[in-house]
């Protein structure tokens, strides 16, 4: 049986001016915008937030959750189409993430890239591309990390 690696997870705050609405991801932290973001082995999601919410119940139970989200609360405004499955197993958690964490994808990996001139044949302003081969993560990650991470972020500005 193969045995995965254990993932790492580091939850931190980015000063960071609201552009958008602020009912998840922006919080006003002593006369300062902050949002809350994490890294996933040393890389950041692509989103514009992160909802600890959302990690506090993958704690809890199994199931599919929305953790990496617009600032509006609403992950398809980030063009997060898909949300992340949670898996329990002893004192592990597994998330499996579709990747990319948004609907366009990059053009390089495109059949139609560096032909017709760089010219996508779809409309990506209004559609999604037909053209992404998606391809899924499974992430482990222990759930005392998760734990202590989001207790820091908390303790750091009482929230």
């Amino acid at each position: 049986m193969k045995t995965r690696k254990i993932s790492t997870i580091e939850f931190f705050w980015e000063h960071c001016e609201p552009q958008y609405g602020y009912d998840v991801g922006f919080h006003k932290i002593n006369g300062v915008w902050m949002r809350a973001r994490v890294k996933i082995n040393g890389e950041e999601p692509d989103c514009r937030a992160i909802d600890i919410r959302e990690f506090d119940k993958m704690l809890a139970a199994p199931g599919d959750y929305e953790p990496f989200t617009c600032t509006c609360g609403y992950m398809e405004d980030a063009d997060i189409q898909y949300p992340v499955r949670c898996l329990h197993k002893d004192d592990l958690i597994i998330l499996v993430i579709r990747d990319p964490l948004r609907s366009l994808g990059p053009c390089e990996d495109c059949e139609f890239y560096g032909k017709h001139g760089n010219n996508c044949p779809v409309d990506l302003w209004f559609s999604e591309c037909p053209f992404i081969k998606y391809k899924y993560n499974a992430l482990i990650f222990r759930k005392k990390d998760i734990i202590d991470g989001i207790k820091n972020l908390r303790k750091t500005y009482e929230l």
